[in-house]
């Protein structure tokens, strides 16, 4: 089901950093339900199959203080939706401090609600 606040999130957050997407990549991340990857890297990852898109392995969102995207997403979608919600998904291989700087990002955002989903499996070590 296509998803009218994603759409207008990444309208919205292109028109900031000055991408163009076209009706094809804004449908195909309309569709999405979650992604990890930089925006400047969006276009490469809609361009994806589905099937495709589920079998990459997504670096993330940027969180550093010099590039910190995850703030402007979270802004833009409160600006399209402000009553959409947020989910923080990670595993037992996330570095606690990672998912601290995601937390103070919604914090600054004033995004105190949000999910936590996490899978409590590691990835074996070799």
């Amino acid at each position: 089901m296509e998803n009218i606040t994603g759409k207008n999130c990444l309208k919205r957050s292109a028109i900031s950093i000055k991408i163009q997407f076209t009706e094809d990549e804004t449908y195909a991340f309309s569709l999405t339900s979650a992604f990890g990857v930089p925006i400047q890297k969006l276009k490469l990852y809609l361009d994806l199959t589905p099937l495709e898109r589920q079998n990459i392995q997504q670096p993330g969102i940027p969180i550093d203080s010099t590039n910190n995207e995850l703030g402007d997403w979270i802004m833009q979608g409160r600006l399209a939706n402000p009553q959409y919600s947020i989910a923080i998904r990670g595993d037992g291989d996330c570095p606690y401090p990672v998912i601290k700087k995601v937390i103070a990002t919604l914090q600054a955002k004033n995004v105190n609600k949000f999910n936590l989903i996490t899978n409590l499996e590691a990835k074996p070590k070799i």
